[in-house]
């Protein structure tokens, strides 16, 4: 299911609901998700890009720390685009103690957060 702003309010609902009752096992969403969504249960959430600020990642990561649980995230970060944002994630990542596994392919960095911290 696809939640994003060009659907209508009653197909992000529906798309909502069916990932939440678990009949949809996978949910993609632009940053229409990234706040005030509490959804239970959301393990690992996968940034296909570097929001413009360092708050609205927080909260799109957000997504797997809720209820006292933790989680994984994994995020898309091209340097040619997204460089101006390595300080502020670095400086998260050390506050919340995360292990970050980095991947590289064709200039695209991809790093996954495991964190046992359950105040990211």
């Amino acid at each position: 299911m696809i939640l994003c702003r060009d659907r209508e309010q009653r197909e992000r609902e529906e798309a909502l609901r069916d990932f939440k009752s678990g009949r949809v096992p996978i949910l993609v969403a632009t940053s229409v998700a990234a706040r005030g969504l509490d959804i239970a249960g959301v393990n690992h959430v996968i940034n296909f890009e570097m929001p413009a600020n360092i708050e609205e990642y927080v909260h799109r990561i957000g997504r797997t720390g809720r209820c006292g649980n933790t989680g994984r995230a994994t995020l898309l970060f091209d340097p040619r685009t997204d460089l101006a944002m390595a300080r502020p994630l670095v400086k998260i990542l050390v506050d919340v103690s995360s292990f970050v596994l980095i991947l590289i392919y064709n200039n695209l960095i991809s790093l996954t957060f495991l964190s046992d911290s359950k105040d990211v």
